[in-house]
């Protein structure tokens, strides 16, 4: 993939980790290999991309982008191996800003709230009708009203990608949703 990037763009100015997977259950109820498997995709995948990248990042001086979850700052019930893999990967965004910030590449995290993506229904939780009912009955638990959308997340991604001194940076774009307040 990282030499099908080079060889397409001539290099890599950045790498944003948008890709995930959802695995829910009670705590009694998950199996080991689920919590391998969402670790692997969510976590232990950008990981191993990152550092495969690393040589193409130094040249350009570039950034990556990392996807936490509100579920860090919020606790929604049953969803703790989502949740766990989202922390670790907002950890590790300091951990590797630190690392790498002295080769001049810029680590960040986007913290998204309640946004309708594929998500839900990749992992066999919900059909598209479902989880867009569902993702419009959470608008009264943000702040600001409503879900949002992927390009007020793709916003975000664009400012840490251009803004050349964030660095170790997990920016919340959620709506309110992590300030647990319900507007009813």
């Amino acid at each position: 993939m990282v030499d099908a990037a080079v060889a397409h763009g001539g290099g890599i100015d950045a790498v944003v980790h948008g890709a995930g997977n959802m695995y829910r259950g009670q705590l009694a109820e998950l199996t080991e290999q689920g919590l391998h498997d969402v670790f692997a995709s969510n976590t232990i995948g950008p990981m191993l991309l990152t550092g495969l990248a690393l040589p193409h990042l130094r040249e350009r001086r570039g950034a990556v982008i990392f996807f936490g979850s509100v579920h860090t700052q919020r606790a929604f019930p049953g969803a703790s191996p989502y949740a766990a893999t989202k922390g670790a990967l907002e950890t590790l965004t300091g951990v590797l800003a630190a690392e790498l910030g002295p080769q001049g590449i810029r680590v960040s995290c986007v913290r998204p709230g309640g946004v309708l993506t594929e998500i839900n229904q990749r992992a066999g939780i919900f059909d598209d009708a479902t989880a867009a009912a569902r993702m419009e009955s959470l608008g009264p638990a943000h702040a600001l009203g409503r879900p949002g959308t992927t390009d007020e997340v793709a916003e975000s991604v664009q400012y840490l990608l251009t803004a050349e001194w964030a660095t170790g940076a997990v920016l919340t774009i959620d709506g309110g949703l992590g300030l647990g307040v319900t507007n009813a």
